[in-house]
């Protein structure tokens, strides 16, 4: 898949065909998730982990590839998703 099959969903969707790195972020791209709250372990039921990825093709924020792939209509590809967030910065 190339970054113009991306940009090609995006514009389907009715999104920017731009990504927007930085800004725009929701409270729930920015809540963490957690694989062991109790421990305060960061990640989710499939990873440990204390970052997030962005989607090429939506630009939601997901802590794997797995659990945004259970919640949206496509597949994230993780060859083209280039930017992670912290979850430990605020």
């Amino acid at each position: 898949m190339t970054a113009a099959y991306a940009d090609a969903q995006r514009r389907r969707r009715g999104l920017s065909a731009e990504r927007n790195p930085q800004g725009g972020l929701t409270e729930r791209d920015k809540s963490r998730t957690y694989f062991d709250e109790a421990h305060q372990i960061l990640g989710c039921r499939h990873y440990r982990r204390g970052a997030k990825l962005q989607c090429s093709t939506c630009n939601h924020w997901a802590t794997c590839r797995y659990c945004h792939d259970e919640e949206e209509d496509h597949k994230l590809i993780r060859l083209l998703s280039a930017l992670e967030a912290g979850m430990l910065i605020s």
